[in-house]
């Protein structure tokens, strides 16, 4: 009886709601925020549940809410994962390196005119040299001769001042000898020897670096500086 009594009540309510001229509403508080919303039906089922359909939702209190403006990201520049070699990257005088500065390349025909060097034996030289811009092909060289009495000295051609290193080097770019050790260079001259010249590109700065030559115990060849000894010359 009960139970029919409350079904009876709710379509009787259900009546006036569809008959009412104006429409029915609800309001849902959440955490501060009402949002009403416009009853648009109301249906029973056999077993007594109850389905609202609702539309609109006007909300109110806690602030009107505000979709996010999408905000792009900064543009960041990609980074070369292979970044070129910059040659000529400084030099500056420590203990084991004595900076030189030339004005080989800064025109053509300049020259570094022989000349006495008498460097401990962990000193390292680098003269700072040149090479002529733009497109015509030309050659140099630079030559270090011991002195008399002394022992023959290590040449290298680096992008990098002090490098005596002879790894990863073309075979034209160094030298070792017990009397007079030369290195010859091209630039703009591809087809030229790379076992008897150094390639170097127009426009950039290098170093011939210049110190004792290496014991097979890899200590200095030389053991003062009057053994050490050595004349220089670059063009």
């Amino acid at each position: 009886m009960k139970k029919f009594a409350i079904r009876k009540l709710a379509l009787l309510s259900l009546a006036a709601f569809s008959g009412a001229t104006v429409a029915a509403t609800v309001t849902v508080d959440v955490s501060g925020v009402a949002t009403t919303y416009t009853l648009e039906s109301l249906s029973i089922n056999a077993q007594g549940n109850v389905s609202i359909k609702a539309a609109g939702g006007n909300t109110s209190g806690g602030g009107t809410p505000v979709d996010p403006t999408p905000v792009d990201p900064a543009p960041v520049d990609p980074v070369d994962p292979n970044p070129p070699v910059n040659p000529g990257t400084g030099c500056a005088d420590t203990d084991t390196l004595k900076c030189v500065t030339t004005t080989v390349g800064e025109k053509a025909g300049n020259v570094y005119p022989s000349t006495t060097v008498r460097p401990a034996p962990s000193l390292v030289t680098a003269y700072r040299f040149q090479t002529l811009a733009g497109t015509s092909a030309y050659a140099g060289s630079a030559i270090a001769t011991r002195m008399t009495g002394a022992i023959g000295k290590r040449v290298v051609i680096s992008a990098v001042a002090g490098d005596m290193s002879t790894a990863d080097k073309g075979l034209g770019c160094y030298a070792e000898s017990t009397e007079v050790s030369s290195v010859s260079y091209v630039v703009n001259s591809p087809g030229t020897n790379k076992v008897r010249y150094c390639h170097l590109n127009p426009g950039q700065t290098y170093y011939v670096n210049v110190g004792a030559g290496v014991k097979a115990d890899g200590k200095p060849n030389c053991s003062s500086e009057t053994n050490c000894a050595h004349l220089f010359e670059l063009k």
